[in-house]
């Protein structure tokens, strides 16, 4: 009697155990993840620039991954000047640094230690969180407008520039194979302005879109 009690107690701790800890459904290990995203540099306090690009990351494992992205952003003139710019420009005669991003691309390690769930309704959403670390080159277009367009500067006005790249998001996951993708990255790097001067630029993206998982 005793020993059934036992086995009836065993039977109900494994069967507990077993609902409770719940099989990670979500796997990315030896698959490739396509994603394609838009953005916005969000710390530039005089132009807007608009970001368009994808990347493409191998998972080696569940937690480590292996990404190289690109990324472009039209130049629009000054149409990307923001209000401030404007009235430093053309009321103040004041000429602020613009220094544009047209493009740039970075292979980084990516490392995602989290993952997660949580419930709407009655549907459980699974999420997956990590950060990035990496390297790359970003072009970078100066405005001469109201400055002194010596030789010098114009040599200078359009450059490249390695960068070192850091950053983290999260996923949403929808499906085994789509994902929603939400992160940010700083891109940091030393510019050359008006031909003599250096400057550190550490631009802050923001950057949404899918993730496809093959």
């Amino acid at each position: 009697m005793i020993a059934l009690l036992f086995a009836l107690q065993a039977q109900a701790v494994e069967t507990s155990s077993i609902q409770t800890l719940q099989r990670k459904e979500f796997m990315k290990m030896g698959r490739y993840e396509l994603s394609p995203r838009v953005g916005f540099v969000a710390n530039d306090p005089f132009i807007n620039r608009y970001l368009f690009g994808a990347g493409l990351t191998y998972h080696v494992t569940e937690v480590l991954g292996i990404e190289a992205s690109g990324t472009a952003s039209p130049d629009l003139g000054e149409a990307d000047w923001k209000p401030v710019t404007h009235q430093l420009i053309e009321h103040n005669s004041v000429v602020p640094d613009i220094s544009r991003i047209l493009a740039y691309g970075e292979f980084s390690i990516q490392f995602s230690p989290f993952y997660g769930k949580f419930a709407i309704r009655e549907k459980i959403i699974g999420f997956d969180l990590f950060l990035n670390v990496g390297t790359g080159a970003v072009l970078t277009h100066d405005d001469l407008i109201g400055l002194d367009e010596t030789p010098a500067a114009q040599a200078t006005q359009s450059q490249v520039h390695p960068t070192l790249n850091i950053g983290g998001g999260a996923r949403v996951i929808l499906s085994d194979a789509l994902a929603i993708r939400m992160e940010g990255r700083s891109l940091s790097y030393i510019e050359v302005l008006q031909g003599n001067q250096l400057e550190m630029k550490n631009n802050m993206t923001l950057l949404t879109g899918a993730s496809l998982f093959f």
